[in-house]
């Protein structure tokens, strides 16, 4: 079980010293500007000023399992934004990388924000695999920020769970978000990440349409599209057919399991 650790401003400095290596090691920054920036008073004085102040406070965190440090991560919440929760870093130290260790920090600290009053989630990011790991989770491309970087958002599924016989703009837009999971993979060998095209999703609304023994739904969460329902092979003499149910990503999964025991 990981737990989340609050760093106080006193003892700031360790955080800064694994929080430069982290940026450089991890290739987000590298010429000597940004080194000397990111390293430098302007830059920690801002954020340590914003961990003492009264409203909308900066966090600094370890994620911790066993008692033993494993990442780390900062935030604020912007109560002044209606409970946004913008997370500027987020890592797991190397050699704690793996078995979905990134995934069970997110939601400990999903978990811990929430006590402060996060409503929804935002960050930015440019790496490709750093892009497909907050989508993995539940995150969505939401346009760029002022210095033109790559905004992600994860917002609460509320309980406006409905169906909607499937059209293919709200297709394309499922597909747009969808994320293969590899443990319905027997054989590992097989698995491969999904892309989307939208070649191939045209063409999979259109056979959609050619099947006269089926119906097809799109399951949508606050006017999303998070999920495929369909029944097949309808045999109207035999009254009997064949129910599939897809969800768009772990993250939906998730959300519909805790929606479950929350009742």
């Amino acid at each position: 079980m990981i737990s989340i650790e609050e760093i106080p401003v006193e003892r700031i400095h360790e955080f800064w010293e694994i929080h430069l290596k982290y940026l450089v090691d991890d290739g987000i920054i590298s010429d000597d500007e940004d080194i000397a920036y990111f390293s430098g008073e302007e830059y920690r004085g801002i954020l340590e000023n914003h961990m003492i102040r009264s409203k909308d406070k900066h966090h600094m965190v370890y994620f911790c399992r066993d008692r033993e440090r494993i990442g780390a991560a900062s935030y604020c919440t912007y109560q002044s934004e209606g409970g946004k929760c913008f997370i500027m870093d987020f890592w797991v130290f190397p050699e704690f990388r793996g078995s979905g260790t990134g995934h069970q920090c997110y939601e400990a600290l999903e978990q811990y924000t929430k006590s402060d009053g996060a409503k929804y989630y935002e960050l930015n990011s440019e790496k490709e695999n750093s892009v497909r790991f907050w989508k993995s989770i539940g995150f969505v491309e939401n346009g760029k920020d002022e210095y033109d970087m790559l905004l992600l958002i994860k917002r609460e599924y509320r309980d406006t769970v409905s169906l909607q016989p499937v059209d293919r703009v709200l297709l394309h837009e499922y597909y747009k978000h969808f994320v293969m999971d590899p443990d319905i993979f027997m054989d590992m060998s097989s698995f491969q990440e999904y892309s989307y095209s939208p070649e191939k999703v045209d063409a999979y609304y259109d056979r959609l349409l050619s099947q006269n023994d089926r119906v097809d739904f799109l399951i949508m969460a606050d006017g999303k599209p998070v999920g495929e329902i369909a029944l097949k092979h309808i045999d109207e003499k035999a009254k009997q057919g064949e129910l599939s149910i897809h969800l768009q990503s772990d993250a939906v999964k998730t959300r519909a399991m805790e929606h479950r025991r929350n009742g």
